[in-house]
């Protein structure tokens, strides 16, 4: 039976996308800004971990 992994991946694709748009059209995006702007120490770490998990699962090493 074939793998089916990147099933998993376009639905969380999908729902992070889902997520995201309701985020932009509830929120303004100069806080937005703000917000990213003023991340320190563990929220920046937790950020940049998301980033790299996101990218590895894009490339498929996950």
């Amino acid at each position: 039976m074939k793998s089916k992994k990147w099933v998993w991946s376009v639905g969380v694709w999908g729902a992070a996308l889902f997520l995201l748009w309701l985020v932009v059209r509830s929120v303004p995006l100069e806080a937005v800004v703000k917000m990213l702007a003023g991340l320190r120490g563990w929220h920046l770490v937790v950020l940049v971990a998301l980033n790299g998990w996101v990218l590895l699962a894009l490339n498929g090493r996950w």
